[in-house]
């Protein structure tokens, strides 16, 4: 895919994205912009040694079983809140109905947060 002057290739295979993110000698990041290294700095930006060092460090963080209870949060939100838009549109009975969606979202984070 071209992303402005500049080609761009989309991995969605996760054994080659393994493959990618572990020889950072063998598949170098592209030049990024200017912009880009100023409003995205830090662990995107680094290469080769430096990035595999905190690549290291953060690993652990994104094991299956912790990713599975980060992955719960957003569902049940989202369940929350489609059983919340549902409760109003019963309540009325009425076939059409105006919801303000945004007092559901406020509700729904409110929950979430406690």
């Amino acid at each position: 895919m071209w992303l402005g002057p500049r080609p761009r290739v989309f991995i969605m295979e996760p054994d080659k994205i393994k493959e990618m993110t572990t020889k950072v000698y063998d598949f170098q990041k592209p030049d990024t912009s200017p912009l880009f290294k100023l409003v995205a700095s830090g662990f995107a930006n680094y290469d080769g040694d430096k990035w595999a060092k905190h690549r290291k460090i953060v690993s652990p963080a994104f094991n299956v079983e912790k990713m599975k209870v980060v992955c719960d949060v957003p569902l049940i939100t989202c369940k929350i809140m489609v059983n919340s838009i549902n409760y109003m549109v019963n309540l009325d009975h009425v076939e059409n109905c105006e919801i303000v969606v945004h007092y559901v979202i406020e509700f729904t984070t409110i929950l979430t947060l406690i």
